[in-house]
């Protein structure tokens, strides 16, 4: 029978992160956010080889540095797009249009509640939550294509500064959420007319 192919997808992508995850067994590495062309290259490759085993060597991509928390930190997010329409673009064409436009509708809700798990976690001094709430919400910003939103939130959960910057930071992220729908409406348009040409 065909070997059966396992490969790890996760946020952690230092190389002890990948080392370890194939010393427990998984054939391959990709690092979150997924980048859709190197999923579909690595798919086709397995789908090739069945029965010979994945390299796993280069599989992936190092994770960013973490965003540095200082008072550069406002300059550099304000530099970054609230929306990759690259990314968006790569997200329209694996699932349409109007699965794009539904996912998009989908970031300020659950940014939103991101948001209310970190200010929880931050009241009650728990690091842990507060470093998972941040994990959870860079990686699905990551995923969704919002820039900005994600590098804030790896900002946080990276953060080993004082409680005072922590909540600056929680400041300028309720900023970036509150920007969100004016900048998914632009995108949606830019979708409706683009289906309308069509």
């Amino acid at each position: 029978a065909a070997k059966v192919v396992i490969f790890c997808l996760s946020a952690d992508a230092s190389a002890e992160d990948r080392n370890r995850d194939i010393e427990v067994g998984f054939d391959g590495y990709l690092a979150k956010p997924v980048d859709w062309t190197r999923l579909s290259d690595v798919l086709a490759g397995v789908a090739a080889r069945p029965r010979e085993p994945v390299a796993s060597a280069g599989v992936g991509e190092p994770r960013p540095r973490p965003v540095a928390v200082t008072n550069g930190l406002d300059a550099l997010v304000a530099q970054m797009p609230l929306l990759d329409a690259e990314h968006c673009a790569e997200i329209r064409e694996a699932i349409g249009s109007r699965g794009l436009t539904g996912i998009l509708e989908m970031i300020p809700r659950s940014a939103g509640e991101q948001l209310e798990a970190l200010r929880a976690a931050r009241q009650t001094n728990n690091a842990e939550g507060l470093k998972r709430a941040a994990h959870t919400l860079k990686g699905f910003a990551g995923n969704m294509g919002a820039r900005r939103l994600a590098a804030v939130a790896q900002a946080i959960e990276h953060n080993t500064g004082e409680p005072a910057e922590i909540e600056r930071i929680l400041g300028l992220l309720e900023g970036v959420i509150a920007d969100m729908p004016a900048a998914i409406t632009r995108e949606t348009q830019i979708l409706s007319q683009a289906r309308a040409r069509a």
